[in-house]
């Protein structure tokens, strides 16, 4: 599935057909992607579970909004999980969110014509 950039044509459309201010927001998201993800897996590895889910529900709305579908259902799958398995399936879930994350991030970065990125 990986990313879906014609679903921000809704954004689009909702902002006047403003194509810049989308890329904005693509811009944006990116900067915050990595420090989302820490924060999220602090909370998970801290057993913060309430503010675990808070972050994954804006990680997965945001996500949504860019097309980044993968993430988003990487996001769902270990929302869905918390409190409801044990450590080693969390870490398990954690690691397959950052590859989501990473993978959201190149094509994102590609498809907006981009430059790189540091690693995680």
């Amino acid at each position: 599935m990986g990313t879906d950039p014609p679903a921000l044509g809704w954004t689009t459309d909702v902002l006047a057909n403003d194509g810049e201010i989308v890329q904005h927001f693509v811009v944006d998201y990116l900067a915050m992607l990595d420090e989302r993800f820490e924060r999220i897996r602090r909370h998970v590895e801290n057993g913060d579970h309430k503010e675990a889910l808070i972050a994954l529900l804006s990680l997965e709305s945001s996500s949504h909004m860019v097309g980044a579908f993968d993430l988003v259902a990487a996001a769902r799958r270990l929302r869905e999980t918390i409190g409801h398995t044990d450590a080693m399936e969390l870490q398990a879930l954690l690691a397959a969110l950052l590859d989501a994350v990473r993978e959201a991030d190149a094509q994102l970065r590609c498809s907006w014509q981009l430059g790189p990125r540091s690693e995680l």
